[in-house]
């Protein structure tokens, strides 16, 4: 007599496991746009930083301009930073809008002009020795 053995489809491992990896994938989507009262728009050239800003003391919009390899036009206000004009010929970077989340960018390759946006931070996040 044959007798018909029953397999688990999933050990509790298993279960562990698929369960880490869920777990990362949506930490990996939410950490990187986090929000946080203390914003720092920051500008880099050819990446370099030229420009940091506190849009949480910023109370006016107002626009400011960086020379890259071409003329880029940055508008800051409370709640974010965008490219308001380039002239760069593709306008990526103008269309890209807003942005408002830490970690966030806007690149202008032409102009190689990149905006992007950052938390403010006390501590460091690690030490390397």
């Amino acid at each position: 007599m044959n007798k018909v053995e029953k397999r688990k489809l999933f050990s509790a491992l298993d279960l562990i496991c698929i369960a880490v990896v869920i777990l990362i994938t949506v930490m990996c989507f939410i950490l990187p746009f986090q929000k946080s009262d203390e914003l720092i728009a920051v500008v880099r050239i050819k990446g370099e930083v030229v420009d940091r800003v506190e849009l949480s003391k910023i109370t006016d919009t107002y626009e400011k301009e960086y020379l890259g390899d071409m003329k880029v036009t940055v508008e800051y206000s409370p709640d974010g930073v965008s490219v308001l004009s380039s002239e760069c010929p593709d306008k990526l970077c103008v269309h890209t809008g807003k942005i408002k989340n830490i970690g966030a960018s806007s690149v202008c390759l032409p102009a190689k002009v990149s905006l992007s946006i950052e938390g403010k931070t006390d501590s460091a996040d690690a030490i390397a020795r």
